[in-house]
């Protein structure tokens, strides 16, 4: 190898490994930049050719920059919109970005709420994924994610679903039940608040009497003013029905002779299904996982209803497969949307762009666009934010050896001057 040739090797050392030091320097100034991914210089030697193919080295260059893509430690967050990707993949954004308009890929889940509703990065690019509608079905085109509506409408009551034990060693009461006088006439009641169509709640008592063995009557009753036609003061039976039990004490048929009422103020004919278990004649069951007739005391086991009043979006949750759920001040939660996840055949062709961003490329593949946990894509974990993936230690041992092969590289230029150098003084 000529003197010139020595210098030239030393020159690629130095261009190289000062390349290395400002790969090291990017990972260390981003240590703290959420969702940030490392990269590291890989070298390869350089070898001029001649004519006859024999070779020689001539020094060294940078080969490329690499990416690396493990996954970052994951601290809990403060805010609600913000998440995390756990696992392979990156969050799809769309919008512009320092005038490049089109779709970008990131780790970083930092997200808020913009002005129209929408779940947006710091730099404005909406955060795609799948939108729900009303009944919380999530569609099968990928969009901008909005939460909303702001507001949650109210359902009226349309099913109330009660389990009990009705005491078999209650006397069977002779006289026949007395709306006006129900506790007289029946053995035990227990009450609800049911819903009508506006939202207005409505107290609803439920009276049990036995009607002979193995039988039991139910009436479920509301004051008279809340009804269409009723009167101030005296109750208005809206539902009544019988219970048949077996001889073990389970129940065997469910049914009803009256579920429908007009509340005032409210949609005529609001029709309400009152369910007392899984019975087994009416609807197939054991009989067991119902309202029963055991010699004990009387009581209520379970008693629920689904109607529920306006509603008002005050906050939101994220589970782990990116289901956005909303949670309304009535105590409803609703599905909103579905994150969409991004996965890449090879990861190492994205671009990155700046902002924790990375486009694809013709390297990259298509984007696997899809849901969390499915096709090998990570979950998502809510309330939280990935940090950085650099390694500090790691990044001052890469300091320290690029800084000694820096000084290394000069000194070979250093040797190789003086050498020509002597080599000039030989003429003397």
């Amino acid at each position: 190898m000529s003197i010139r040739s020595a210098m030239s090797a030393g020159m690629t050392g130095l261009h190289a490994h000062s390349t290395s030091i400002t790969v090291t320097g990017d990972n260390v100034a981003n240590i703290n930049t959420v969702g940030y991914r490392g990269s590291r210089a890989i070298f390869e030697d350089l070898l001029t050719r001649k004519i006859t193919g024999i070779g020689q080295l001539t020094g060294t260059r940078l080969a490329t920059i690499d990416k690396i893509f493990r996954q970052a430690a994951i601290t809990p967050s403060s805010r609600a919109t913000d998440m995390a990707i756990n696992g392979r993949g990156f969050f799809c954004l769309k919008g512009n970005h320092d005038g490049l308009d089109g779709s970008f890929y990131s780790r970083a889940g930092a997200f808020n709420v913009d002005n129209e509703g929408y779940l947006v990065n710091p730099q404005g690019l909406n955060l795609q994924g799948y939108m729900a509608d009303t009944d919380g079905n999530i569609a099968t085109n990928l969009s901008d994610i909005k939460l909303g509506p702001e507001d949650l409408p109210p359902a009226a009551t349309s099913e109330i679903n009660v389990s009990t034990n009705l005491d078999a060693t209650e006397q069977t009461v002779v006289a026949a039940f007395d709306p006006a006088d129900p506790q007289a006439t029946s053995n035990y009641s227990t009450s609800i608040t049911v819903m009508d169509s506006v939202g207005n709640q409505h107290e609803v008592t439920m009276y049990f009497r036995k009607s002979g063995t193995n039988t039991w009557e139910w009436h479920a009753l509301t004051e008279g003013a809340e009804v269409a036609g009723g009167v101030p003061g005296v109750p208005e039976e809206i539902g009544t029905g019988s219970l048949v039990f077996t001889a073990d004490g389970l129940l065997d048929q469910e049914n009803i002779t009256l579920n429908s009422v007009d509340f005032v103020g409210a949609a005529a004919g609001q029709t309400i299904s009152y369910d007392f278990g899984e019975s087994i004649t009416t609807d197939g069951g054991d009989g067991l996982s119902a309202t029963t007739a055991f010699a004990a005391p009387s009581v209520v086991k379970m008693i629920s209803q689904n109607g529920f009043s306006a509603g008002e979006l005050v906050d939101v949750a994220v589970d782990g497969g990116g289901a956005i759920m909303g949670v309304y001040s009535n105590g409803q939660r609703r599905t909103l949307a579905q994150v969409a996840v991004a996965d890449f055949l090879n990861q190492q062709g994205l671009e990155r762009i700046g902002g924790t961003l990375f486009i694809d490329t013709i390297d990259t593949g298509e984007a696997l666009i899809g849901l969390a946990r499915t096709g090998g894509r990570g979950g998502i974990r809510g309330q939280s934010l990935e940090q950085s993936n650099v390694d500090l230690a790691e990044e001052f041992v890469s300091l320290i050896s690029a800084q000694r092969g820096y000084q290394a590289s000069g000194k070979t230029i250093t040797t190789a001057d003086e050498l020509f150098v002597e080599t000039i003084n030989l003429k003397r």
